[in-house]
């Protein structure tokens, strides 16, 4: 039973410390350092300090064991719709590992305590300092979070680019692109579609000219604004694209990944069409855009991989679209 009373008492802790943070959302960011860093430490800390004295848990253990408390943190705060699961999927192997961290931080004692203990009562959790030094390292997460505040997000631009080859002349692309259309029912499996995104229904717009406009309209009412800024008929369009936050319902996206917030900016699209030889087109997509976060390392990763996975299905629409109309 000890065991799975450390595993509630870390998951309660986490879900604790996530409630406090969103209470004290006007001071207080989940992400921030103290929240990522700190809170996932100390879950896995609880995890195996807390777990019966004389049982020898081997480092490998230490590590992996906080893995299930963060998973089934994962899920309790997916079910009581304090995070969403796109969220969480990006989080979790980063606050996995930093929790296997902590663990390994608290099996160092165990072991040291072990050690030094053999035979002897149980640990002294219990006694009156030890009680508060274990009290203050808890709530370090939130003295540190209303001391980093927002100061340590960073803003970071990146492009990512993706292209497809289509059996059609620039100009049958070209046509492609321009108008209304509906998105076409079968385009190929998307990952960021399966995790959550919403999936695109239909695009609109205006005949392409400086100054135009188009809409791609997604599910759950997500809309992106784009105005062309460069148009080179059958060659090069460029769309600077506009969100607005306040317009995106809470259900599409979370608040800490949704698109046009202060955590994720998109700023343009370009288009190239490249003619090939045999009537072929080289279509590419580069997306601009800017992530704000303290660890911009991280979400820079999983933003290329999203951004790619979604260039990539506007591509394969473009591409189906085209190739429809040569068939024709």
């Amino acid at each position: 039973m000890r065991p799975i009373l450390a595993t509630t008492l870390a998951t309660m802790y986490g879900l604790t410390m996530h409630l406090l943070y969103g209470f004290f959302d006007a001071a207080l960011s989940v992400m921030s350092l103290a929240f990522m860093g700190l809170v996932p430490v100390l879950i896995g800390f609880i995890t195996v300090i807390l777990a019966p004295k004389k049982t020898r848990i081997s480092n490998t253990g230490a590590f992996f064991r906080p893995w299930a408390t963060t998973l089934i943190l994962l899920f309790a705060t997916i079910a009581l719709s304090m995070e969403g699961a796109i969220c969480w999927i990006m989080v979790y192997p980063f606050f996995a590992v930093m929790a296997g961290l902590g663990g390994l931080w608290a099996n160092s004692i165990r072991r040291k305590r072990q050690r030094e203990e053999e035979g002897s009562e149980p640990f002294d959790w219990e006694k009156r300092d030890t009680l508060r030094l274990s009290l203050l390292a808890l709530v370090l997460p939130l003295f540190t979070g209303f001391l980093e505040g927002e100061r340590s997000s960073s803003g970071q631009g990146l492009v990512t680019t993706r292209s497809v080859l289509i059996d059609a002349p620039p100009e049958a692309v070209w046509a492609a692109m321009e108008g209304t259309h509906a998105a076409l029912p079968r385009t190929g499996f998307r990952v960021s579609t399966a995790i959550g995104f919403p999936r695109h229904l239909r695009t609109e717009s205006e005949p392409f000219a400086v100054g135009a406009r188009r809409r791609a309209i997604y599910e759950k009412g997500l809309v992106f604004d784009e105005t062309v800024t460069q148009c080179v008929p059958a060659r090069a369009l460029d769309l600077a694209v506009h969100i607005d936050p306040k317009k995106v319902p809470p259900t599409v996206l979370d608040e800490h990944i949704v698109i046009g917030g202060k955590h994720v900016q998109v700023e343009e699209d370009r288009y190239r069409l490249e003619p090939l030889p045999g009537g072929r087109t080289r279509l590419s997509l580069a997306s601009s855009y800017r992530i704000y976060t303290p660890f911009n390392w991280y979400a820079g990763l999983w933003s290329r991989f999203l951004m790619g996975d979604i260039l990539g299905g506007e591509l394969a629409l473009v591409k189906a679209r085209a190739e429809i109309k040569i068939q024709k």
